[in-house]
């Protein structure tokens, strides 16, 4: 299975709500909250708590990543290795993070192929670089060790912005680049080994929140003009912009709602203009109701034929003046006769 990641995520838009009804965005506060990373990890249920288990990550981009091992409890607003849930590997910083970093193995560059490799019976993590094992400063092939199996282990790895990478966890084994280098011989088997159908993977993404506006903003007028019997309520918003022809022009973005009351009953406004609780019509107005759809106009074509003789005769003296629907026993015999 071949999963591409990529960080090409847009700045997150921090907008803003006044009252009840409106929101605006606020460019000044983008930059405190740009999506600086996003998380990719495997579905919760695929977590292992027994064997020894590998999987490939490509870093198409050779900048801010990190790749590896997380218990199914991670947080997506949580940097991957500043808490105790992740065990990975930065290939930019050539570093290792649990709860803190520690200098770790060699940068890597674009194009360069990661192995991930967990054993859940001596409670051992190691990495490699292109089929070499990557080793502390003291020459220990041991990025992490003596860690508790708990609910188990994923993949996992974070993607910084404009970052890309892809991720092989071994439905075919034949895509795997460096496992029979440094996974096979081992007694490591890929991730997804023996799986048909494709891992289920979840990614973090941030998602633009709404503060109160300011009545006084210096940018954004909002003012709610009431209804009239004619009319329904409405907002009317206002942005003022300035700056230069050549300047560069935010995109504020609004999300408008009003709040509104619901009457006890249902109710019909009259021509008057006053209300009357009875929605449904009287019995005499149903009667006296003629519809004038297909199925109407069949039926009474069927009743017309059950009925009796002398009902026929004060139909037929009738049609010439008040009948608009077509005569089919006149038209069958033409029929016949056409063919």
């Amino acid at each position: 299975m071949n999963v591409l990641m990529s960080g090409n995520v847009d700045l997150a838009q921090h907008c803003a709500k006044r009252s009840s009804f409106v929101a605006a965005a606020r460019s000044d506060l983008l930059s405190s909250v740009a999506e600086r990373f996003r998380i990719f990890r495997a579905e919760k249920t695929y977590a292992v708590k027994s064997g020894k288990w590998y999987f490939e990550f490509e870093a198409v981009t050779a900048e801010d990543m990190r790749v590896g091992w997380t218990r199914p409890g991670c947080r997506p607003d949580q940097e991957l290795g500043t808490d105790d849930q992740s065990f990975v590997f930065d290939g930019f910083k050539a570093q290792r993070w649990h709860q803190g970093n520690e200098h770790f193995g060699r940068s890597w560059q674009a194009g360069d192929v990661v192995g991930c490799l967990v054993d859940m019976n001596e409670y051992t993590m190691t990495f490699t670089l292109n089929g070499e094992v990557l080793l502390d400063d003291s020459g220990s092939e041991l990025a992490f060790k003596d860690f508790e199996v708990a609910d188990g282990f994923i993949p996992v790895c974070s993607l910084g912005l404009s970052q890309v990478g892809r991720m092989n966890f071994g439905n075919d084994v034949g895509t795997l680049k460096y496992f029979t280098i440094c996974g096979l011989q081992e007694g490591y088997e890929p991730f997804a080994v023996n799986m048909n159908r494709d891992i289920t993977m979840w990614f973090s993404k941030r998602l633009p929140q709404f503060v109160p506006v300011p009545a006084n903003h210096e940018h954004v007028e909002v003012t709610r003009i009431d209804g009239t019997v004619d009319s329904s309520p409405c907002l009317k918003v206002i942005q003022r912009s300035f700056g230069s022809q050549n300047s560069n022009t935010d995109i504020a973005f609004y999300r408008l709602s009003m709040p509104i009351e619901c009457a006890e009953v249902f109710c019909k406004v009259s021509i008057g203009g006053l209300a009357n609780t009875n929605i449904l019509p009287q019995k005499n107005e149903i009667e006296d109701f003629d519809a004038d759809s297909d199925f109407e106009v069949l039926m009474k074509t069927a009743h017309g034929h059950l009925a009796s003789a002398t009902a026929e005769k004060e139909k037929e003296s009738a049609k010439t003046e008040f009948n608009n629907h077509k005569d089919y026993n006149q038209e069958k015999p033409s029929r016949l006769k056409q063919r």
